[in-house]
């Protein structure tokens, strides 16, 4: 198993003790699929990475609505009468993301998933080859354990508006994958995400086969929610003072500092805070269409 910081008892019962579980009373069946993942104010974006899991052939998915304010959790229920996504209520604010995530992952195992995609709910998945999302889970080699995702920022050149397609807009799409990738794995029952969906402890090997179009900046309103919430809920919890520095740079001293972040996201200007680094190449895209394989093509290179 791969080394992941082991979760405190303590904070799995404080964990356990604010998720409010569904009941999940559908058939169990062989070999499937489930994504997880923990949400809070991402009405603008969540039901366009749920449809697009859903049509990646995902079987069934448990999302943790953390106190949203904004529609997001009436979105979730409006979606989980058309799909197996059974949602979840957390009431603890500290942004305790690896033992809230494992817990979900267990959940999924505990109900009969073969692989979890733990996923946030700005990214948007996609095997590296003509296959489905999970056709590719469902058929990796038996010894393989985990399938490593490599993740492209992608930047609007306009403020989205959340009432339109994501499909209807041009992007600035960064063909330098980000430093951590996020992974995909076969469920375990003391599988322990890491912080950010980055690793897992689980038995077998890991390869990359999986890519992730990432989306996280939508509207200057949107990034400053997300960057203030986002230094609130990690001040209350117990993390290494480098956590979430991407929020923490983007927030700065106030709204000033995050419209000028805001700015240069659509301007296309370089900026590490921002997820696009000085350098890289860019190019004009619509990753969120149907699948295009000279995309695909262009981000195997």
């Amino acid at each position: 198993m791969r080394k992941v910081a082991p979760l405190a008892p303590e904070l799995v019962r404080v964990v356990d003790e604010h998720l409010n579980m569904p009941e999940v009373r559908r058939r169990r069946k062989r070999n499937v699929v489930w994504a997880v993942s923990m949400v809070k104010n991402e009405a603008d974006v969540i039901e366009a990475s749920v449809r697009h899991l859903f049509s990646q052939g995902v079987d069934a998915m448990v999302v943790a609505d953390n106190g949203s304010t904004d529609g997001t959790l009436d979105i979730l229920r409006s979606l989980a009468r058309e799909f197996p996504l059974y949602v979840a209520i957390d009431s603890l604010v500290a942004y305790e993301q690896s033992a809230k995530m494992t817990r979900l992952a267990r959940f999924a195992t505990e109900h009969g998933a073969r692989w979890v995609v733990p996923f946030d709910a700005d990214e948007f998945w996609f095997s590296v080859d003509d296959r489905s999302l999970a056709d590719t889970l469902r058929n990796a080699d038996p010894g393989v354990g985990v399938l490593e995702a490599r993740m492209y920022n992608v930047f609007p050149t306009e403020e989205l508006d959340p009432s339109r397609s994501l499909g209807e807009y041009r992007y600035r799409l960064c063909l330098q994958w980000t430093k951590l990738g996020k992974v995909a794995f076969r469920s375990h029952p003391d599988a322990v995400l890491a912080m950010g969906n980055h690793d897992v402890q689980c038995p077998g090997e890991k390869r990359t086969a999986l890519m992730i179009m990432h989306l996280p900046w939508r509207s200057q309103a949107q990034m400053e929610r997300k960057v203030r919430q986002g230094v609130t809920a990690l001040k209350q919890a117990d993390l290494p003072e480098n956590a979430g520095r991407h929020w923490k740079a983007v927030a700065g001293s106030g709204p000033e500092h995050t419209l000028d972040h805001w700015q240069r996201v659509i301007d296309g200007v370089p900026d590490a805070a921002n997820g696009l680094p000085e350098g890289a190449e860019v190019v004009s895209a619509n990753p969120f269409l149907s699948e295009d394989a000279e995309l695909k093509a262009l981000l195997r290179r």
